[in-house]
């Protein structure tokens, strides 16, 4: 598909989403849409992703919710330039003022980026993720889509406080994609045969939040799981993931730090086994300049990877970046991005400068 075919596929599902929203949404309900276009430039860029010098890419993100006296019921659906998958469907029901159960496909707790911005681009001030919780179809070599049950809970109803989060479901596999490359397919509640290899993983994260002047979330989880990988080669992967995180939110600047520690266990059909680990971990700084104007930097490094069977998997996995970026909020519901990017894989090194406008409506 060319370029004006990506845009108008794009430009026809905004017109339709647009005309049926209020329709959709009422007293009960909520409807949006989240919107990207995003121009990129490689440059030195021998094996960069996508490996076009420039490239155009399209998203939109639709999210519904409908709300029932102590029931809850998500759906977010994901329309891009190169795939459509429903990202999030999920029935939430309220025990009491501090627990809640969910049920579904839904993202894992694990870390702090996945549940506070979501697939929503327009939310996070950047425009790119960090490259450790990438989305499974773009390259992310983690599971952020996991589908099961979460027991959610706090301490008490106020937002600041302890909070809780067990999750029990089923992980994606790893297959080998239409480009030959070895990525990781969550389980597809649209089509479930595709996930008959999907194997179980359990998830635990708490953390604390404040409310006062410095607002915080700070945490600690950690994600126990076991992938099927018979289409690379394996039997199982097992993997042990931990994660710290913090987020600081003063009047004018904020901070997100987050580290992970990945131990990997690849078992062949033979019973043979290959282990290794390694630590990833990210820095970001956002500083507002003027009126509607942030300035922002990140900082993301891999240590132990060059020799990790695992990651051996992802060889265009980024494992060391540095990021500058700007950010102007044209309207209340719009922002124009500005982001570049010296990047590093275990073969390529490569730079990119990416022009962003997102948007959510109505």
């Amino acid at each position: 598909m060319n370029t004006k075919q990506k845009s108008l596929s794009i430009i026809y599902l905004i017109c339709a989403c647009l005309f049926c929203a209020p329709v959709w949404a009422g007293d009960n309900s909520e409807f949006f849409l989240l919107l990207n276009i995003d121009a990129l430039h490689y440059t030195n860029a021998l094996n960069a992703p996508d490996a076009d010098k420039n490239d155009l890419e399209t998203g939109v993100d639709l999210f519904y919710v409908y709300n029932w006296q102590n029931s809850r019921v998500l759906v977010e659906y994901f329309v891009g330039s190169e795939e459509s998958e429903l990202e999030r469907l999920q029935y939430n029901y309220q025990l009491t003022d501090y627990t809640t159960v969910k049920v579904g496909r839904m993202y894992t707790p694990l870390g702090y980026w996945s549940t506070r911005f979501h697939h929503g681009i327009y939310f996070q001030t950047t425009v790119s993720r960090p490259q450790i919780v990438k989305n499974e179809d773009d390259g992310g070599i983690l599971p952020i889509h996991i589908t099961g049950v979460t027991l959610a809970g706090a301490t008490h109803s106020s937002a600041s406080g302890w909070h809780y989060n067990v999750m029990l479901g089923t992980v994606p596999n790893l297959f080998i994609n239409g480009d030959g490359k070895v990525e990781l397919r969550p389980f597809d509640l649209l089509d479930p045969d595709k996930g008959t290899q999907n194997q179980p993983a359990t998830v635990f994260k708490l953390y604390y939040i404040t409310n006062d002047t410095l607002q915080t979330d700070s945490g600690i989880s950690v994600q126990i799981q076991k992938a099927g990988a018979s289409e690379v080669g394996l039997s199982w992967i097992k993997q042990n993931t931990a994660n710290l995180y913090s987020h600081l939110d003063f009047i004018d600047k904020r901070i997100i730090a987050s580290a992970f520690y990945i131990e990997s266990r690849l078992i062949s059909p033979s019973g043979y086994e290959s282990a290794g680990n390694f630590t990833n971990a990210y820095l970001q700084y956002e500083q507002d300049i003027f009126t509607h104007w942030i300035a922002y930097g990140r900082v993301e490094n891999t240590w132990g990877g060059d020799k990790d069977p695992y990651l051996a998997l992802f060889p265009a996995f980024i494992n060391r970046q540095v990021i500058a970026g700007l950010r102007y909020d044209l309207t209340e519901n719009q922002a124009l991005k500005l982001e570049y990017s010296d990047a590093r894989t275990v073969s390529d090194n490569f730079n990119s400068l990416t022009l962003q406008w997102s948007a959510i409506f109505p």
